[in-house]
């Protein structure tokens, strides 16, 4: 099957939905905030978030050099302000919406964290300058695209770790050597999840054009799509 690569208009049910990463879980993966770690000072912070664009799980924001924020929700735009802190706090203020809400970037050696109720989660990542006009301008593949894209191809991750997604809506994956069998499928909104009874829940998948580039949306994470290739590759395995 072929992927029509005409760009999916955007709408406002769908914005919210990319944003939101089409998780089946309710959060991201956490852990304990790391011993050791530091909360970055207010110059780190407004170095690390000024006039950049984060890809959040709960809709993109972008942060002015200015102290101006604007972002997505569910399809809407919202502008506000943002604060740095001592503490290693940032506070955003959404016009329009009730309260301000506030989180603590910490460095734990080489990453950036976010604690958020005694919890420790990797940063969302960034973008540089405003990218929400481009985001908008993408849009989600539709239903009928994703099949088109997975249906009868392998994704290949590295060496013994790939899936096959089989024309019968059947799924083959093999991760660091263990295989397992189950079933694919793509929801209303252009997302495909697969289940693999005793591995677990897995974020769907989502994919949309960033310029000419394919790119995926995985548990409220964006990032270039890896090549689905024709047939069943896992035998190479």
């Amino acid at each position: 099957m072929s992927v029509s690569t005409s760009r999916v208009g955007w709408t406002g049910r769908l914005a919210g939905l990319l944003f939101l990463g089409f998780i089946q879980t309710v959060n991201s993966a956490t852990e304990t905030v790391p011993p050791g770690s530091v909360a970055l000072s207010r110059g780190e912070l407004y170095s690390y978030l000024s006039n950049k664009t984060e890809l959040r799980a709960d809709g993109p924001t972008h942060y002015s050099d200015a102290g101006k924020l604007e972002t997505v929700r569910d399809g809407k735009r919202f502008k506000g302000s943002w604060t740095t802190h001592d503490d290693g706090s940032v506070c955003r203020n959404l016009w329009g919406l009730e309260g301000k809400f506030c989180e603590t970037y910490v460095r734990d050696g080489e990453r950036i964290g976010v604690v958020i109720n005694g919890q420790f989660q990797p940063a969302p990542d960034l973008e540089p300058g405003n990218v929400l006009d481009s985001l908008n301008a993408s849009g989600l593949f539709s239903k009928q695209q994703t099949i088109d894209l997975v249906s009868g191809k392998s994704v290949i991750w590295g060496p013994g770790r790939g899936l096959y997604y089989a024309t019968d809506f059947s799924l083959e994956k093999i991760w660091d050597g263990v295989r397992g069998w189950g079933t694919w499928f793509v929801n209303d909104d252009g997302a495909v999840c697969w289940q693999i009874p005793g591995w677990g829940p897995t974020p769907c998948e989502a994919y949309y054009y960033r310029g000419e580039e394919l790119a995926v949306v995985v548990d409220g994470k964006h990032g270039k799509a890896t090549e689905h290739v024709e047939g069943n590759q896992l035998g190479s395995f």
